[in-house]
């Protein structure tokens, strides 16, 4: 077997279990309620609608940039991106495209309601429901990683391969970002967002490696 291939995924697992680790410790300390962190998420809030006050035009492209990452736009491009793939006959990324959103999904309501962490005061934007973690800042994060993932394959080209996956990425933090402008979300709702987008999008990324590099099995 090819050393570099076995070494990504090594890589690839490695950052699955960071990511899966810092998501872990900082969901501990948001139900232990660590003074520090709410001093820190108290802080940033009240900056953020500070400066959202005193700057229209922010608070204007923040809601442009977070309805990118609505549900609805979302699931509209994995299904046309599904239909492509499938259409090709990319079976392997076809599923990717499904099954990771619906794994970070998945983890993520259940954390969202075992949690049952209150959003913050005065929100800029409309939105209920729980807040930890950050369902657009995930859903933009997997979306993004997938996309990156896709572009990986796919494109050959530089320096467009380069400028879809820094737009992909660039994207996904921004939306992160105009959580907090919002006040829809605390930044450390957010910052486990990007921790759980991650792990869900390197986990897939690890098992897409390894089962790209399985041995044929001979006809019986």
């Amino acid at each position: 077997m090819d050393r570099a291939p076995r070494h990504l995924r090594t890589w690839l697992l490695a950052a699955a279990a960071a990511a899966t680790a810092g998501f872990l410790a900082l969901t501990a300390v948001v139900v232990a309620r660590v003074a520090v962190v709410e001093r820190f998420d108290n802080g940033m809030s009240s900056t953020a609608r500070q400066f959202a006050a005193g700057h229209v035009r922010w608070r204007t492209l923040m809601s442009f940039v977070t309805h990118t990452g609505d549900s609805g736009v979302l699931v509209s491009l994995a299904l046309l991106t599904f239909i492509v793939l499938a259409w090709r006959q990319q079976w392997q990324a076809a599923l990717l495209v499904v099954a990771a959103p619906a794994a970070s999904v998945a983890i993520r309501v259940t954390v969202l309601h075992l949690v049952a962490r209150e959003r913050p005061v005065d929100r800029l934007t409309a939105i209920s429901g729980w807040s930890f973690p950050s369902g657009h800042t995930t859903s933009s994060g997997v979306a993004a990683g997938v996309a990156i993932l896709l572009v990986l394959a796919y494109v050959r080209r530089e320096p467009l391969r380069t400028a879809l996956i820094v737009t992909a990425a660039g994207w996904a933090v921004l939306v992160g970002v105009s959580r907090v402008a919002l006040l829809a979300h605390w930044p450390t709702d957010v910052l486990a967002g990007w921790f759980l987008a991650t792990a869900v999008t390197t986990a897939f990324a690890a098992g897409r490696t390894g089962a790209a590099k399985q041995p044929q099995q001979p006809a019986s």
